[in-house]
């Protein structure tokens, strides 16, 4: 009895300690999957994370480099609409002067027509007169 005692002790303390090395090593497992989804996840999220960040950064570079384009543009119209305007003015002023030249220029001729044709004409009239004059004395 002693003896069948101790066998049954001994297969209930072997029963025992495989079920404990069986809930040991499935507590062990469950850690191990448990500390390799979290590091899974958390790598997914540093990859998620870092791809975001570099979309952001991408379209932050894009929209700056758009803005310093227009601004460029819009500079460049400026300085050319400026350009024009003032090649335009130039122009206007040099044919406002260039007229005004030639009007001075006619009204020089046309003063000195006159005065020649005041001259010829005074001229004219005194030899008349000479002429009268001296005809007169000969009767």
């Amino acid at each position: 009895l002693e003896q069948q005692r101790q066998i049954e002790e001994q297969q209930r303390l072997e029963q025992q300690r495989q079920i404990e090395e069986q809930q040991r090593l499935e507590q062990q497992r469950q850690i191990e999957e448990q500390q390799r989804l979290e590091q899974q996840r958390q790598i997914e999220e540093q990859q998620r994370l870092e791809q975001q960040r570099q979309i952001e950064e991408q379209q932050r570079l894009e929209q700056q480099r758009q803005l310093e384009e227009q601004q460029r543009l819009e500079q460049q119209r400026q300085i050319e609409e400026q350009q024009r305007l003032e090649q335009q003015r130039q122009f206007e002023e040099q044919q406002r002067l260039e007229q005004q030249r030639q009007l001075e220029e006619q009204q020089r001729l046309e003063q000195q027509r006159q005065i020649e044709e005041q001259q010829r004409l005074e001229q004219q009239r005194q030899l008349e007169e000479q002429q009268r004059l001296a005809q007169q004395q000969q009767q």
